[in-house]
């Protein structure tokens, strides 16, 4: 088993959430820092596409504050 720790800004928490349902990864909350959930997430090796989406989201949403 493969661990990642994510720092999930709060807006994006409920997106996070549902995919890590979706694919029955084990989420642990392990900290909070100012506006950001800090997870620990449990996956297969096999998984790791759904990880790399989940670290694209996060990166993605970064994106959005402030460049308009």
């Amino acid at each position: 088993m493969r661990t990642k720790v994510f720092e999930v800004p709060v807006d994006s928490i409920v997106e996070f959430a549902e995919i890590l349902e979706e694919n029955e990864f084990e989420g642990t909350i392990i900290g909070v820092e100012d506006t950001e959930l800090k997870i620990r997430v449990s996956y297969e090796r096999e998984d790791r596409e759904v990880i790399l989406d989940l670290m694209e989201m996060i990166d993605g949403s970064d994106n959005d504050n402030g460049d308009d």
